[in-house]
Formats: structure tokens, C-alpha cells, sequence
């Protein structure tokens, strides 16, 4: 069921984050003329070891304190390690608005600067690999609803947002390609996408046949068996339709040349 496929992307993504994924280093490649770090004296070269009293190793550790302290109103604290000697530094959070991944807008705090790069593989332990994957599996559902209203308000056209078995073909060899790591994580992507489906009350899938006992459920009484094969015969419909849908995305784009994962 939806459960179960939901379960095993967040297994997934905990056994990725066990065995370790590549991550950035908290050091400093650029800071911004006139930002917020510039001010406080922050250079190319810094490395964050502590922000507000914590240990700081990872780029996306240094994101998320800086949020999470402008958020709460608070001064956000940086140690640097510059030349092998630790420096202090105070820059003072700014609001900055952008779009995330499906084009929704979105407000960041940020202090002006960007990573430089360095790339080191993190690995955590049993517990904090679970509650990772559990963040990690509420953003990925997240996504995926927000996805499929978009497609269904038609903010996104179904020939960009669908792909069919070819494109799932290229897009999970690129992924084996790219080491085993990426390709299980996409494993876990895909099944949480397939969890978020089975949940949309349509007839046949899960959803449906949540709502089909709902209606039951107030009316007192099962359906007939008459309107039950017709709703199966409907869901059915709809699941051939969107196949169908899908190759013939898929078969259009090989034949006009477009990419099968871009845009």
C-alpha cells in the first residue's frame, strides 16, 4: 500500500545516509560585496568550525543555523578558522526572497556567501540517519502533492511534468551512472512518489478505495455491485489513459529531439 511504499523510501534514504553521501565543506569560497559577512569581516578562505555555540563541519549545518537563529530573532555568532587562527565574527542575517524547486516562492535568510566547494563524504549514525531520512521523506511527499496540484490546476503542462517508462529508463541509468548511492536514493524518490499516488482518490488505487468506503461508510450500506465495477472499469480507464499518455510524451520528445529529464 501507499504506507509501505512511503516506509521503504525513508528506509532507503537512512541506508544512504549511513553509508554516507557527499556533502560540502563549511568553508568559505565567496562573500558578497556589501553582505551581511562582508561587513562582519568575513573573507574567502574562512572556515566555520562554530555558529551560536554549535559545531559546525558542513555547509548545510552553517545553512540551517543561520536560519534558524534569524528566525528566532536571535544574533548569529560565527567562529572562523583563518590562517590556523580561530576569529569571531557577527554579520547579521538578511531576508532574501526565491523560488524553490517547482517555481514557488520562498523566503531565505542568508549572511552573503557561497561555499567553496570542497566536498567531503558524511556519514552518520543509525539514529541521526533516521531522523534525517524522516526530514528527507517529508520533503520528498511534499514535493510530490505539490507537484501533482500544479498538474492538476495546469500551473504545469502534463508533457513537461510526465514521463513514462523511457524517461524513468534514462533517468535511472544516469543515476547508476552517477554510483550507487544517487540510484538508491532515487529508488527512494520513486517510491515515495508511488506512495503519494496511491493515496489520490481515484478509482482501483488505494485513495479510491478509501473514499469508496467513506461513502459506504455515511450511507449506511455497500455499493451495488453494478457501480463498483463501473468505478473499477473508470479507475482503470484512467490508469491505461495516463500510461498511454506517458510513452506518447516520451516517444514525442526522442522525436523531436528534447531530452526526456529537461525541461
Amino acid at each position: 500500500g501507499p504506507l509501505a511504499s512511503i516506509v521503504f523510501g525513508g528506509i532507503v534514504f537512512a541506508i544512504v545516509f549511513v553509508i554516507g553521501v557527499p556533502a560540502l565543506t563549511a568553508k568559505i569560497g565567496q562573500v558578497a560585496v556589501g553582505s551581511p559577512a562582508a561587513h562582519a569581516g568575513l573573507v574567502s578562505g574562512d572556515e566555520i568550525v562554530q555558529m551560536n555555540d554549535h559545531k559546525i563541519e558542513f555547509w548545510e549545518d552553517a545553512r540551517a543555523r543561520i536560519s534558524e537563529t534569524a528566525a528566532a530573532g536571535r544574533p548569529c555568532t560565527v567562529t572562523v578558522r583563518r590562517n590556523g587562527v580561530l576569529v569571531d565574527a557577527s554579520p547579521v542575517p538578511e531576508k532574501q526572497e526565491g523560488k524553490d524547486a517547482l517555481g514557488d516562492k520562498v523566503e531565505r535568510y542568508v549572511i552573503g556567501v557561497a561555499p567553496a566547494g570542497e566536498i567531503k563524504t558524511r556519514r552518520r549514525g543509525p539514529l541521526e540517519a533516521m531522523s534525517v531520512a524522516c526530514q528527507e521523506t517529508r520533503e520528498s511527499i511534499s514535493i510530490a502533492a505539490r507537484a501533482l496540484k500544479k498538474l492538476v490546476t495546469g500551473e504545469v503542462a502534463p508533457s513537461k511534468a510526465i514521463g513514462g517508462p523511457i524517461a524513468i529508463a534514462e533517468i535511472s541509468g544516469k543515476a547508476a551512472g552517477m554510483g550507487l548511492l544517487t540510484f538508491l536514493r532515487l529508488i527512494g524518490i520513486i517510491s515515495i512518489m508511488l506512495g503519494v499516488v496511491n493515496l489520490l482518490p481515484l478509482p482501483i488505487v488505494d485513495g479510491g478505495q478509501a473514499v469508496v468506503a467513506g461513502v459506504e461508510y455515511v450511507r449506511g450500506k455497500p455499493l451495488g455491485p453494478t457501480t463498483e465495477q463501473i468505478l473499477n472499469y473508470v479507475g482503470l480507464a484512467m490508469i491505461v489513459w495516463l500510461f498511454a499518455y506517458a510513452m506518447y510524451v516520451d516517444i514525442w520528445k526522442l522525436s523531436t529531439g528534447q531530452s526526456l529529464i529537461g525541461k
